[in-house]
């Protein structure tokens, strides 16, 4: 069971780091359409918009990716506040259809193994 453990963790980690990379591309992405239209129309109220969102939009998604990088190296780390918050993130994982439901699903089925209890004690 410590390797689904260990599989659980990088998968965790795995998620936050596409979360944070996603971020990334729609800041840039709402921040470029800003700027395009700015150029286009020469008023610089797309600019603040566009930037704005994305600003918005990109915090939003930083913010729910580094709990699961903290909690992917907290069960590296056999915690077991880290197993807690996987759990919690796993529940939350599945709603993301389909890469998101898979991760959520095998995360919930290794993290309640009755060996997870002595694991992370």
């Amino acid at each position: 069971m410590e390797q689904h453990f260990k599989v659980v963790a990088v998968l965790q980690i795995v998620m936050g780091c596409l979360s944070l990379s996603l971020a990334f591309v729609i800041f840039s992405i709402v921040a470029g359409v800003g700027v395009v239209a700015t150029a286009a129309s020469g008023n610089r109220l797309p600019l603040l918009i566009g930037g704005g969102v994305g600003l918005i939009a990109g915090t939003i998604l930083v913010v729910l990716a580094l709990p699961s990088i903290v909690a992917g190296i907290g069960l590296l780390r056999r915690r077991e506040w880290a197993r807690i918050l996987t759990i919690v993130l796993s529940i939350l994982h599945l709603l993301h259809v389909p890469l998101g439901t898979i991760v959520g699903v095998y995360s919930l089925w290794a993290l309640f193994q009755p060996d997870a209890n002595s694991y992370f004690n």
